[in-house]
């Protein structure tokens, strides 16, 4: 697992490289809580995820409330099809927004 980052004008772009599995969870969330230092917004591109399950699921739900507990906005956007798939059958859309987690890009 890899984690490139970026700085734009509205904060900071995490893309994550590989599968957000049980296996890479830990070093995942590690990369992404790294990654984030010193943004006040972040948004997690998840076009370059390969293979996610509930783990990489609860990974990101993890990631981004702990972010928003620090006062720093989170986002994810640009799913691939894999992640796709995984929100809608396990109905994580509407759990994102109750957490008030934009996402960009992500549908049923």
């Amino acid at each position: 697992m890899q984690v490139a980052r970026r700085t734009t004008a509205s904060g900071v772009v995490l893309r994550p490289e590989g599968d957000l599995v049980i296996r890479t969870a830990k070093s995942a969330t590690a990369l992404l809580q790294k990654g984030s230092i010193g943004a006040a917004a972040v948004t997690v591109d998840l076009s370059r995820i390969g293979i996610i399950d509930t783990a990489g699921i609860q990974l990101l739900l993890h990631v981004c409330a702990s972010l928003r507990a620090k006062g720093i906005e989170c986002a994810l956007n640009t799913p691939s099809p894999s992640v796709q798939r995984a929100f809608g059958r396990m109905g994580v859309l509407d759990l994102l927004a109750e957490m008030h987690i934009e996402c960009t890009g992500i549908t049923a």
